[in-house]
């Protein structure tokens, strides 16, 4: 079992694997180790996971930031069903610009790096085309010097034990990035915080939730001017000799240059984002965010299913009010159809008695003329009790329908439900999310 790390649980934590005992694969089972067969079960409320944990939830990851020491999921210590991704505002992208700071004091002492993970809410649509997972919008930016790269927006703050002291720090440097303004967002979870090497600072994300705002917010393009002077040649006509002359003048025109671009990219797109040995440290811890994220939504999502699952198994009041009427129903027609024949043997057993009075002194020719009639006799007896049970059948049937007409039973799409059903069922392509991860999720809820 060395080969399972500690922080996966062990034995206690792993599924063996069906392995074929066929010829061709005997040799290289017999040079494997037990921990070949195993595959761990991740739980989703694992807080420190170290890379390699990383790499086995996020298996679509090929490339890893080589500096990264452990991923924390801050998010795993929020409740269950916390994360509201529905609401009726949104983070508009506008043609505005905010003029950049001119100098930008980077804070002395241990400082860490926080940045904000930022979704646009959306609204529940069964009837959109598109897969849930890309409707979820991320917002990041584009930073243009000096290479272009994929980050979210933050910088370097003063490090402190006090969350909200590092959160107003955040929404004053996001201001500055963007000019969006956090400071009505009162709800915040710290999402993850990624741990580097000694000399760099930890970078940590937090979730503001935006859908506990009204209206709507804006961000803007960050830009950075400068100013450049030039010599310019002009001519002019000198007032005493009335002849142009040529001169040079000196002159100063601004260059605004695009320093942040907003960018809003799907879930499903960033999911897939393909990262490399070059890609920028920023846009690797992005797609890390991206992943706590996905899985932060998975957690609640699977257990919201599992809730409703277990709703179904056990019947609601009106189903268990339903069955009792019906097997009451089904009772007294037993009942009914009991004393029907009682009565029915009762008057033949009394016919009997009067045949065997009457019979008396009969001779036998006398006696097989009064069979057809008695014979008769019986078979009235058989249809009076049909006619009865037919009868009886009927009045119930009739209360039945009353009954109905009273309540009415209608099937309403339960549009939130039917996306977290999507969320996890995903084709091809949209949010890499495999089988073995899949069926890993749901024995962890």
């Amino acid at each position: 079992m060395s080969g399972i790390p500690a922080s996966w649980g062990g034995r206690a934590s792993v599924r063996p694997i069906q392995v074929s005992t066929s010829r061709p694969v005997a040799a290289a089972q017999a040079n494997r180790k037990e921990s070949d067969y195993l595959v761990p079960m991740l739980p989703f409320d694992t807080l420190e996971r170290s890379i390699q944990e990383y790499k086995a939830r996020n298996p679509h990851r090929k490339f890893i930031n080589e500096k990264m020491l452990k991923i924390k999921a801050d998010w795993v210590t929020s409740e269950i069903n916390d994360l509201n991704l529905y609401s009726t505002n949104a983070i508009d992208i506008t043609d505005e610009d905010v003029v950049e700071e001119t100098e930008v004091k980077q804070p002395e002492g241990e400082c860490i790096n926080a940045r904000v993970f930022l979704n646009s809410p959306l609204q529940p649509d069964a009837s959109n085309e598109k897969h849930i997972l890309q409707r979820i919008e991320i917002l990041g930016c584009s930073v243009t010097t000096p290479t272009r790269q994929l980050r979210a927006y933050g910088g370097l703050v003063p490090a402190s034990r006090d969350q909200s002291a590092l959160i107003n720090s955040l929404i004053a440097i996001v201001k500055s990035q963007s000019g969006l303004d956090l400071s009505p967002i009162k709800k915040w979870t710290r999402l993850g915080t990624i741990d580097y090497e000694a000399g760099t600072p930890p970078t940590v994300f937090f979730y503001p939730h935006i859908s506990d705002v009204e209206g709507n917010l804006s961000i803007h393009t960050l830009v950075k001017t400068t100013e450049e002077t030039y010599e310019e040649e002009v001519e002019e006509e000198d007032p005493e000799t009335k002849e142009v002359v040529k001169k040079t003048e000196t002159k100063t025109k601004s260059n605004a240059t695009k320093v942040m671009i907003p960018v809003r990219m799907s879930l499903s797109t960033l999911r897939n984002y393909s990262l490399a040995t070059t890609t920028h440290h920023e846009t690797y811890e992005l797609c890390a965010a991206v992943d706590l994220f996905d899985e932060w939504i998975r957690r609640d999502f699977i257990s919201g299913i599992a809730d409703v699952l277990n709703e179904r198994l056990s019947a609601t009041d009106f189903e268990v009010e339903a069955e009792n009427q019906q097997r009451l129903r089904k009772k007294r027609r037993n009942e009914e159809e009991v004393e029907c024949k009682r009565r029915k043997e009762s008057k033949i057993a009394l016919l009997k008695k009067q045949w065997e009075l009457d019979d008396v002194g009969k001779t036998d020719e006398d006696k097989k003329d009064s069979e057809s009639q008695r014979s008769m006799l019986l078979r009235d007896l058989d249809n009076e009790e049909k006619l009865q049970m037919e009868a009886f059948i009927k009045k119930q049937r009739e209360e039945e329908a009353k009954e109905k007409e009273k309540t009415q039973t209608v099937d309403i799409l339960n549009v939130k439900l039917f996306e977290k059903f999507q969320f996890i069922d995903r084709p091809r392509g949209v949010g890499t999310l495999t089988s073995t991860v899949i069926n890993r999720d749901w024995v962890c809820v």
